[in-house]
């Protein structure tokens, strides 16, 4: 091998088990040709610090504990003489080969120095992924599936599977990882403690709120390659596209799908049969309300639908709208003719039609899907689901609505996939960390979910089954034909402060406090103004200041 090596050569070697060796070689390169500093794709936060004192916000430790790396690259000196030259090869003893060269100069040493920066920095530079390495490794697991409970029971069981397959591999879990430290369990606070104490696990059961956030600031690695090494493809689980490629950058797999959360439209199905009522693949919006009308009996205690919840007017939007306006946020901006049409509609539902309950009345009553309150309803009929509800009442799928004017249906799916962090890149185990994040979205760990766990299987084959959906009692092919039409609502990067502050608007609609239009206004104002915040957390000083 003759010349300089090329990025793509790099690439290739990588590619073939030697990318480490190589990578080294390449930044040295890039620096004798003055690329090296721009080149430099992630920085590893070394700064370790807890959250502390009740004054101190997450956004604030977020902010303190993200740095930009200062690369300086240093010239070592010059190498050792070489040894003496090799015996000759002529004659019973050939002469002794002259001295050898002085060595090359000595290996380019990298000097980091940390400089405080915003957690805003975007970085879209990804680092190659490795190939796995021989020998004993140890990951690092954090999920919130456990300890104890039918979750920790899955967990705990997959784990000793893929002990047996792979013996030299270590995982450590740690259940809530962060918890203690942020008070919440919730998956935003425990990873903002984490990230600030520089304290991440290699594989984390993420959430999508806040997935596109971080995924642009190069916290995941990506895991696209390890479809093919593993010979699975999305085919295989019970998975969308936005969640395929969670929905930062485009055509790459970040996620593992791991946790699987659909919301479907079901029906009473006893309510109606006393009617003559059922409901199938034509019906619209128009439809739903005339039956809803004519089966419930508010003074009972029985209504058309549940007030809607805070999130039901987005999936609304996606109806009216198409995906058009998914990517560039415009499904955010409620203040808007798709937007303030979709949420005039659930208003109308309360306020006009009379087929929902306030969600005042709904508190008073103690009205319940699981008791049987409800002629139509968006749920997910998990074992637990169908034990509450017992033998109060009959239910099963039905077709989406359409909307009218389109024919479009639009349901949820709202995941959590399990997520390789960069983290692994620093502790070299993002090839097995990669791999224990498909054994987890296996079949093997499916068949756990099935026998020991509470939650439906990512593995489609046995979603799609009558051991998870008896098709006996259930139009199980409705909730996969839902595969065609799902969307995922939280694919923002600003979602998860946006929908903080403007959830409370929006349910006072629903609550017939305020219109809908006045409230679509509020929400804007406050998504506007938090996206110019650029922050994850808002303190409501903060944001009270700007209003």
């Amino acid at each position: 091998m003759t010349g300089a090596p090329t990025i793509a050569s790099v690439g290739r070697w990588a590619r073939r088990g030697v990318g480490r060796m190589m990578l080294r070689v390449r930044w040295r390169w890039m620096y004798r040709s003055g690329q090296g500093p721009r080149e430099v794709a992630m920085a590893r936060v070394v700064r370790r610090r807890y959250l502390g004192g009740a004054a101190a916000t997450l956004g604030g430790v977020l902010a303190a504990a993200c740095g930009e790396v200062e690369v300086r690259y240093v010239q070592g000196p010059p190498g050792p003489a070489g040894p003496a030259g090799a015996r000759g090869d002529r004659g019973a003893s050939g002469a002794t080969g002259a001295a050898g060269q002085a060595g090359a100069a000595g290996q380019t040493i990298v000097v980091e120095k940390e400089k405080p920066v915003v957690v805003e920095k975007v970085v879209e530079k990804q680092v190659q992924v490795p190939v796995a390495a021989g020998g004993p490794k140890r990951i690092i697991f954090d999920t919130d599936w456990g300890p104890d409970g039918p979750r920790g029971e899955v967990v705990k069981r997959s784990l000793a599977l893929y002990k047996e397959k792979q013996p030299d591999v270590t995982v450590d879990v740690r259940y809530n990882a962060g918890k203690e430290q942020a008070k919440s369990g919730t998956v935003f606070a425990r990873t903002a403690v984490l990230i600030a104490a520089d304290d991440m696990g290699d594989l984390f059961l993420w959430a999508a709120y806040v997935f596109v956030y971080w995924a642009k600031r190069g916290l995941f690695a990506d895991l696209t390659p390890y479809l093919k090494q593993f010979s699975v493809t999305m085919d295989n689980y019970v998975s969308i596209p936005q969640h395929e490629i969670y929905p930062y950058p485009n055509g790459k797999v970040f996620g593992w799908p791991f946790q699987v959360i659909t919301r479907d439209w079901m029906y009473n199905k006893s309510l109606l049969d006393r009617h003559g009522i059922q409901p199938n693949e034509n019906w619209t919006y128009d439809d739903l309300i005339a039956a809803a009308k004519q089966v419930q009996e508010p003074d009972n205690n029985i209504w058309g639908m549940p007030d809607p919840a805070w999130w039901t007017h987005v999936m609304t939007m996606y109806q009216i709208g198409g995906d058009k306006g998914a990517q560039n946020g415009e499904y955010y901006l409620f203040n808007s003719p798709v937007g303030i049409q979709a949420g005039q509609f659930w208003e109308d539902m309360i306020q006009k039609h009379r087929v929902a309950p306030t969600t005042q009345v709904r508190r008073d009553a103690k009205l319940s899907i699981t008791k049987g309150n409800y002629a139509f309803f968006i749920t997910y009929p998990s074992a637990s689901f169908r034990k509450a509800v017992g033998t109060n009442f009959e239910f099963d799928f039905m077709w989406a609505p359409k909307w009218p004017a389109n024919g479009l249906r639009a349901v949820a799916q709202q995941d959590q996939p399990h997520m390789v962090t960069k983290w692994a890149g620093t502790r070299g185990v993002v090839a097995e960390s990669a791999e224990l994040a498909a054994h987890l979205a296996g079949p093997d760990t499916s068949e756990l979910m099935l026998t020991h766990g509470n939650t439906p299987p990512t593995w489609k084959a046995l979603f799609d089954s009558d051991r998870n959906i008896p098709s006996d009692t259930f139009r199980r092919d409705i909730l996969m034909d839902g595969f065609n039409y799902r969307y995922v609502h939280q694919a923002h990067e600003w979602w998860y402060p946006m929908a903080r502050a403007w959830r409370p608007v929006i349910n006072k609609v629903w609550n017939g406090e305020i219109s809908y239009v006045n409230a679509a206004a509020e929400a804007d104002r406050l998504n506007k103004l938090i996206a110019g915040l650029r922050t994850l957390h808002p303190t409501s000083d903060v944001l009270q200041a700007k209003l």
